[in-house]
């Protein structure tokens, strides 16, 4: 099952990518450019959060920083609703590559409100889409995690008026780099078995 949602993921990631991104990008862009001081010293938040009351590093005191992490669940709430859109999207273009088609993203959010058509699809055992759904979220984090770090460090070398935006959109590509591990091993058919001939 793994093998088999990786070599999805693989083929299609740019596709997979953009699906991701389309929705996921503004969101990010407009929280972060609400909290555009905040994310200029994204750095410092750890010596910011025990600085004495009153103090501020570049106009971001605690308040400031407590208020932007309190408004952040806004943006996993946007994010929880535009899910099942994700996993839509993401299902036709498991389908239409399963289909020896050349999946795209329009096509992808195109057919969103259709009714599954065709043949039904293969389903391993429950104990098999547990196991693959587990990697391909470990995968989705671990990735996430090491583009999202990569993408805080160029912020921090970054010019300071572009720093807001580079630290939202190194966020917005790590999601769209990494949910599509998980995405694909949720709505991943089982692979076909192989013949002993």
């Amino acid at each position: 099952m793994l093998n088999n949602t990786l070599r999805i993921v693989f083929r299609n990631f740019s596709t997979l990518f953009l699906v991701v991104a389309v929705l996921l990008v503004p969101v990010h862009l407009a929280y972060t450019f609400i909290y555009k001081d905040v994310a200029q010293v994204e750095e410092l938040h750890p010596y910011i959060e025990n600085l004495p009351r009153g103090r501020q590093v570049q106009g971001v005191g605690r308040a400031v920083l407590a208020e932007a992490r309190r408004r952040f669940v806004w943006v996993i709430v946007a994010e929880a609703l535009l899910l099942p859109l994700l996993v839509g999207a993401t299902r036709r273009v498991v389908a239409v590559d399963a289909a020896g088609g050349l999946p795209g993203v329009i096509d992808a959010y195109r057919h969103l409100p259709a009714k599954r058509a065709g043949p039904a699809h293969r389903t391993a055992s429950p104990a098999a889409r547990l196991a693959a759904l587990a990697s391909g979220v470990v995968l989705a984090v671990v990735i996430g995690w090491l583009v999202q770090t990569i993408g805080l460090l160029g912020a921090e070398v970054g010019p300071d008026g572009a720093r807001w935006l580079i630290a939202g959109m190194s966020r917005a590509i790590a999601l769209a780099a990494a949910a599509p591990f998980a995405l694909v091993a949720l709505v991943a058919p089982a692979p076909a078995p192989v013949s002993s001939t």
